[in-house]
């Protein structure tokens, strides 16, 4: 009785000791997770917070640097003389009026080229009630994008960024585009009442996007630009334009709350974040709407590593409590130890099985421990290519406003780089479009993981890089060199580039282009090679498929080389309106030929076809052709098609087929309206005969023994232009090639063309060029010219 009296009172009174003990450490473990919980998830909010409205303003400060460049510009151009003239409409002379036009025109053809940014130019003169476009001019009422005027007259300001608008910009074909235009009204200093017209600058709607595309690291934001209004000036969805959203609670916040911040609102059934920034400039609201599962991962992931560690701490608190427990009662354990021993003879069998019992309780608390480690682990090991890719994409962007901090991430998601010595190379799969024809579009994505993988093997080798994925058909190598040696870090790179080829072509079957960009000493410096590259990719249209192109291959453009290139124009239409098949294939082939021996960009051969489609469109519509009728291709996206087209090859053969359908129609066209044969004869005539001064329309039908009134009926229907005018084009272009050619006497050259006064020539001459004929010897062979 006395033992089991003595058992009852020990063990209580090691429970109270044991629960004290567990008590005071859960409650010391507990206040310390609460208190750095909220502290750390506050930090967070606010760092969450500022990074998303530091990224919309990185957005603005881009989009606002174009905008002011392409303000600067309009400013610069409406302060020329020729403006002036054509503003003020003073001059009575129609002749002064066309070659301030014809200049005027070229002009904006020059801006339009010179900033990619810029899709189409108009001047507008209120005097005149005129619009003048780099192709047309028209009265206000007849030009076909005129809804801007009522703008212009209503603005207070001396400049303004209008809304996103829907444009017809091509009647013929029925493309439209969405444009934002900029008004900048002339003189740019007067007010409402005193100004006598605009320039106004367009800019396509999918490239101010682009922008903000490129900038989105993730697909779940929805980011897009509002004006002070509440309508939408650009978003990923296009049918989400020209929507007025002031009737929605959040976005009427926004506009009469203060310039940035954020707001919590339930958008479409899911709560979501608001971020809203203004722009200083032009006052147009740029808004990320953000998911809370987004806005809350950094949140959670910081909660669930404090649980984790609470736990860890507790379990090891408790085996602490166990063994300090049993350090302190051990002096009571010998005392009634001592006890028992004197009441009764027992042995010490009990206190062994009791020790067994407790450590078979510590070996479970440990497996515990261990699991949750391995799981929060395991969780860290998958989110870590994510964060890989957001550190490479920054580096890759420049977003590097903070490099040793970037360093040290690269680090921690084991990504090794030397210290200095970058270069990047960006690999893309070729025939993309054939491959997705044949269902093999799923296999893209491997194709990409195989080259990364593939291109980390070969670089680490002898030197460290890494690879991500940038789109769906391409992958960006970042290499990095122990030294700076740049001879000896390109030729390393061509060869890390010519295995990654080769093991596509040997293992897959599949081709590869490759861009290469310059190597570059600071980290920070990377995304100017990454630059390079893409832009040496862009010329795998003129050299081909699986091409390895570096940036030092590709030479650096001359504006002045374009100019030689744009006569060619001249000749291929010429040759179209005349139905002379052989001489326009001719001449198209000499375009492409002279556009890759000049080193002419991509994107600047593209805008040059479109051109030629639209003069060659305007010769049939002036033959009579029913464009409607043409059905060979799909017409209403050709500069689409171009875009597609993958070799300088595939383009030219592309552009002769759409003008060999063209001169076959005006031919048809032509020997439907009858009188074929004797044009044709009268053609061949003028031909033979255009070096003679009195070859006249009286004389021509005299000729032909027709009356002068049915000769000229004719030769309009047939040719889509009067004799007198026909006669001049032919006279002035042959004058032209020999000007360029030879070395004849301007003299020589009046008489060989059939001028008999040297001085009418050079009037003709300079109202058809805009030159004298010496300043167009000069310029053509100095590679100045340019064309009217």
């Amino acid at each position: 009785m006395e033992i089991k009296m003595l058992n009852k009172l020990k063990n209580n009174l090691f429970a109270k000791i044991i629960l004290w003990y567990m008590l005071i450490f859960i409650f010391v473990i507990i206040s310390t997770v609460i208190v750095f919980y909220f502290s750390s998830t506050k930090n967070l909010e606010n760092e969450v917070t500022n990074t998303n409205i530091a990224f919309l303003k990185q957005i603005n400060q881009n989009v606002d640097m174009i905008l002011k460049e392409i303000d600067k510009e309009a400013i610069n151009f409406v302060q020329q003389p020729e403006v002036r003239i054509f503003m003020d409409g003073n001059s009575s002379d129609s002749t002064d009026n066309y070659e301030n036009n014809y200049k005027l025109s070229s002009q904006l053809i020059n801006l339009k080229f010179s900033n990619s940014n810029i899709y189409s130019i108009y001047l507008y003169s209120s005097v005149k009630g005129k619009i003048l476009s780099d192709t047309v001019m028209e009265s206000n009422d007849n030009f076909f994008d005129n809804s801007w005027i009522k703008d212009y007259e209503n603005m207070d300001g001396y400049n303004k960024w209008l809304s996103t608008r829907k444009v017809m910009v091509d009647p013929l074909f029925s493309i439209q585009k969405n444009i934002i235009s900029l008004v900048r009204p002339y003189p740019i200093s007067n007010s409402v009442g005193f100004r006598k017209g605009a320039m106004v600058v367009n800019l396509d709607e999918d490239k101010l996007y682009s922008i903000i595309k490129n900038a989105k690291s993730r697909d779940t934001d929805h980011i897009f630009i509002m004006d002070k209004s509440g309508h939408i000036i650009s978003h990923d969805t296009k049918d989400m334009l020209y929507n007025d959203l002031t009737n929605n609670n959040y976005i009427f916040q926004i506009l009469t709350g203060p310039k940035e911040g954020y707001l919590n609102e339930k958008i479409d059934g899911m709560r979501c974040t608001v971020f809203y920034i203004t722009s200083s400039y032009t006052g147009w609201k740029y808004i990320s709407i953000i998911p809370n599962v987004e806005v809350d991962k950094p949140l959670a992931t910081t909660r669930n590593v404090l649980i984790t560690i609470s736990l860890f701490m507790l379990a090891i608190g408790l085996i602490a409590i166990g063994f300090v427990g049993k350090l302190t009662t051990r002096p009571i354990e010998r005392f009634f130890h001592s006890i028992r021993q004197n009441i009764k003879g027992i042995g010490i069998n009990g206190q062994i099985e009791d020790e067994c019992q407790n450590l078979d309780y510590m070996e479970r608390t440990i497996n515990n421990v261990i699991k949750n480690h391995e799981s929060m682990r395991k969780q860290i090991t998958e989110t870590m290519p994510i964060i890989k890719w957001g550190l490479l994409t920054d580096l890759l962007m420049g977003n590097t406003k903070n490099i040793d901090d970037i360093r040290k991430k690269i680090e921690l998601v084991n990504v090794k780089l030397y210290p200095a010595n970058f270069a990047v190379m960006v690999v893309s799969i070729d025939n993309k479009n054939e491959l997705i024809n044949n269902k093999n579009d799923e296999n893209i994505d491997f194709y990409i993981c195989t080259i990364i993988e593939k291109a980390e093997d070969f670089i680490n080798q002898e030197n460290l890089g890494v690879g991500i994925e940038t789109s769906n058909d391409r992958a960006a190598i970042i290499m990095s060199f122990e030294t700076g040696d740049n001879t000896s870090n390109q030729i390393r790179i061509l060869t890390v580039a010519e295995a990654i080829k080769d093991f596509m072509n040997a293992n897959f079957n599949v081709s590869v282009s490759i861009g290469i960009g310059s190597c570059y000493e600071c980290m920070d410096d990377i995304y100017k090679s990454y630059n390079e590259a893409v832009e040496a990719l862009k010329y795998k249209v003129i050299m081909g498929n699986n091409a390895i192109i570096s940036i030092d291959d590709v030479k650096v453009h001359d504006e002045r080389q374009l100019y030689m290139i744009l006569p060619i124009i001249d000749s291929i239409i010429s040759s179209i309106r005349c139905t002379n098949s052989a001489e326009a294939r001719k001449q198209i082939s000499r375009m492409f030929n002279e556009a890759v021996k000049k080193n002419i960009p991509p994107d600047i051969i593209r805008e040059l076809c479109m051109q030629l489609v639209m003069q060659a469109t305007k010769v049939m519509l002036d033959a009579g052709v029913d464009i409607t009728q043409l059905t060979k291709r799909n017409y209403n996206n050709i500069f689409e098609a171009l875009i597609q087209i993958e070799t300088i090859e595939q383009m030219e053969e592309y552009i002769q087929g759409i003008f060999k359908e063209y001169i076959e129609k005006i031919e048809e066209r032509r020997h439907r309206k009858g009188n074929n044969e004797l044009i044709e004869n009268i053609i061949s005539f003028i031909q033979s005969n255009y070096m003679k001064y009195d070859l006249t329309l009286n004389s021509l039908a005299e000729t032909f023994n027709i009356s002068v009134p049915y000769l000229s009926k004719v030769f309009k229907e047939s040719m889509g232009t009067n004799f007198t005018d026909y006669l001049i084009s032919i006279r002035m272009e042959k004058a032209k090639n020999l000007l360029t050619h030879t070395d004849f006497k301007i003299n020589d050259i009046v008489e060989k063309v059939g001028y008999a006064n040297c001085h009418s020539f050079i009037r003709i001459f300079k109202k058809y060029t805009g030159k004298t004929p010496g300043e167009y010897r000069s310029d053509t062979r100095n590679g100045t010219f340019q064309n009217r």
